[in-house]
């Protein structure tokens, strides 16, 4: 495993680290008495089952309610603001078909301090530090497979960003979460990859303005 990192290294551009260490946390998932009022304004997205409902206030606070309105798990941005020190806004990603995680990330626009997935059955919070000083733009994950796949592309925030990064080589990679094991999928110059999941086990991004399909 070391040589292997070793050679990822070697030939990334701005070699990333794997992550750093797991943490998990059960102080979410409390005996909430009151049930939750629904404000129009916040981010909601329903369990694939419809058994759940995850809302996200602001920045700031995801609350998963159950089918009675009933608070069942209540999350902060800075729970875990001592053990992963960057913490910052939180975003809901998404749930995994079979309805049992849902997952979020604490990111800034080119920083991702950590992923994290709320266990539904297990009613605790796994929470996965990935890259330590180094910044991430774009990236995409398998919720089923608990895989993250991202790019060390970075935009130029100018009218023209192929211009600029015409001669810079970017690469994506897939980091599955749960064995710590870290692929290179493709390479690209000068553009983004935007990756997609499609389904769990295939992922889409562009090559040379042409979006491929790349079954893992």
């Amino acid at each position: 495993m070391k040589t292997k990192l070793a050679l990822l290294t070697a030939f990334c551009i701005s070699p990333f680290l794997l992550f750093s260490q797991v943490f998990i946390n059960k102080s979410s998932f409390l005996d909430y008495p009151e049930f939750y009022t629904i404000k129009t304004s916040s981010v909601q997205l329903f369990s694939p089952n419809n058994d759940y409902l995850a809302i996200q206030e602001g920045n700031d606070n995801i609350i998963i309610i159950d089918s009675n309105n009933k608070i069942i798990c209540k999350y902060s941005w800075n729970t875990m603001i001592n053990e992963i020190k960057d913490s910052d806004t939180i975003f809901i990603k998404g749930w995994s078909s079979d309805s049992r995680y849902l997952w979020f990330a604490s990111h800034y626009p080119m920083h991702l301090s950590y992923i994290a997935r709320i266990d539904l059955a297990n009613k605790e919070t796994k929470y996965f530090s990935i890259f330590k000083n180094n910044t991430i733009y774009e990236f995409t994950i398998d919720f089923d497979k608990s895989i993250l796949f991202y790019s060390d592309f970075l935009p130029s925030y100018s009218n023209d960003d192929y211009e600029i990064n015409k001669d810079t080589i970017y690469n994506l990679w897939s980091l599955d979460l749960e064995n710590n094991i870290i692929n290179k999928i493709n390479s690209t110059i000068g553009r983004s990859f935007n990756p997609k999941i499609i389904s769990s086990g295939i992922i889409e991004f562009v090559i040379n303005n042409k979006k491929v399909e790349y079954k893992y």
